[in-house]
């Protein structure tokens, strides 16, 4: 397990998934490919919210800004089909 926790990333991780409905979590720089039409309009209309809502939260500037630029890439992302 440490060796696997100890591992250098390099590069782009990349998940491929045939007749599967999971979901991978990752970190950044994440490729995922799937092959069962994942529907992601709900996605889409989710990271809108989240950009909508960002400034009410009761977060540092910072966060918001952070989570307002990862709700656009999620955004521009799953509009894009």
């Amino acid at each position: 397990m440490s060796g696997y926790l100890s591992r250098r990333q390099s590069g782009r991780d990349f998940y491929n998934f045939t007749n599967s409905s999971g979901i991978v979590a990752g970190s950044h720089n994440v490729t995922q490919n799937n092959s069962f039409n994942l529907d992601t309009s709900a996605l889409t209309e989710f990271a809108r919210l989240v950009r909508q809502f960002a400034p009410a939260l009761d977060a540092s500037e910072e966060e918001q800004d952070a989570l307002i630029n990862e709700a656009g890439v999620l955004e521009e992302v799953t509009a894009a089909g």
